[in-house]
């Protein structure tokens, strides 16, 4: 994989789609990907996941998507469960 892809950035039109660096290959390892959707005053965000495959591993806490309302507060955070037989 190439780490140097540019990933994340800042998005300010009323639609848009958001990948990962390559898809639909896999992204490169410890790839951190920040985007900042901003809108006018009074408008609303809709989010509409239409595939999403994060690996899954034991320890699931390296891969994962965040949404937040601002820098501090988590309103969701999508991980794998991983199930031990």
């Amino acid at each position: 994989m190439d780490g140097s892809v540019e990933c994340g950035g800042q998005m300010t039109t009323p639609f848009g789609t958001i990948t990962s660096p390559g898809y639909p290959r896999l992204y490169a390892h410890s790839r951190v990907c920040n985007w900042v959707i901003q809108v006018a005053p009074g408008r609303k965000v809709t989010l509409a996941f239409n595939h999403i495959d994060i690996e899954r591993r034991p320890y699931c806490g390296d891969d994962y998507v965040e949404v937040r309302n601002n820098s501090i507060t988590t309103i969701v955070k999508y991980i794998t469960a991983f199930k031990y037989d």
